[in-house]
Parts: structure tokens; sequence; C-alpha cells
């Protein structure tokens, strides 16, 4: 299995992902992993029809899971497309609830014109964190301007102690 991402992508115009079958990136190291990562200046990104899953990292020290993540937070990261793409069996063993090293189908933490149309997310197991934790089907971590989201579904079934929340 790989460790880190499947797809990483940085400085790139107009590059297309498409068609692929993403799993078992699995991580026990400090850092978050992901099926499909799209950095700093990005732009016109046309990511679409891929299956992602078995995103996992079992490190008890807080770092995340992501099935696609919008990782680019200047202004060269534009007009990412992620359509018709089917993300499930993310997981981490937890962390907090307000913190994003926890398990998330899509997470777009900057850019602006990013479409996100027909993906399907599926979050489900349960966490083994001792505390409350938290995770999220889409997680948006700064105001994206111009961000358009239709006719996804997000469903996000994960468990855990007393005060887990699943968004």
């Amino acid at each position: 299995f790989i460790t880190y991402r499947g797809v990483d992508i940085s400085g790139a115009a107009a590059p297309t992902v498409s068609r692929n079958t993403i799993f078992n990136i699995i991580s026990t190291f400090l850092f978050s992993n992901s099926g499909i990562t799209l950095g700093n200046d990005v732009s016109d990104a046309v990511v679409t029809r891929n299956a992602i899953s078995a995103i996992r990292n079992t490190n008890s020290g807080g770092y995340g899971a992501y099935g696609i993540n919008i990782a680019g937070t200047n202004s060269g990261t534009m007009n990412i497309l992620l359509a018709n793409n089917a993300i499930y069996d993310v997981y981490t063993t937890g962390y907090t609830i307000s913190a994003v090293d926890n398990p998330i189908g899509i997470r777009i933490a900057g850019g602006t014109g990013h479409m996100i149309y027909y993906n399907s997310v599926a979050l489900t197991g349960a966490f083994t964190f001792t505390a409350p934790c938290g995770s999220s089907a889409l997680m948006i971590t700064n105001p994206i301007p111009g961000l358009n989201i239709r006719n996804n579904i997000f469903a996000n079934g994960q468990s855990g102690v007393t005060g887990t929340k699943a968004y």
C-alpha cells in the first residue's frame, strides 16, 4: 500500500485526473494522507469519475485522512471541477471535534471558483479515540469565493464516544 497520497498535483494548468481507482493509502506517520491532493497554483483541473477508498490514518497523534483534498490556498488555485467521484472508507482513529485532523471525504481549504458536482461520499465506521471526535463528508475550511456545490450525495455514519460529531 501507499502511505502518503495517491495523486499529488501542484503548479499545473488544466490537469485531468479521471477514471482512476485509488485505494489503500494507509499511514501511521505524522502527516495527513489523501487519495487526491490538489495544491497551490492548480487551475482549471478536471477531477472526474474516480473511485477512492481505503484512505486511512491510524496515528493516534491526530492526523487526517482525506478522499479529495483541495489544499492550495493561494490565488493561483482556481476553477477546479470535482465531478462524479465516489469516495468511501475514509478513516482515522479520531482526534478532536474541531480539528481537520479527522476523516474527511472532500476537503476544500482555499482557492476560488471551484465546482463540486454529482459526487458520492459515504463515511462509516467507529472511532477508537477515547474523546469525542468529528468527521465530515464535506469540509470547507476557509471562505471560497465562487464555490458552487450541486447534486452531491453526502452520507456520514461514523460513530464514537458520547459527543462525537458526524457532518
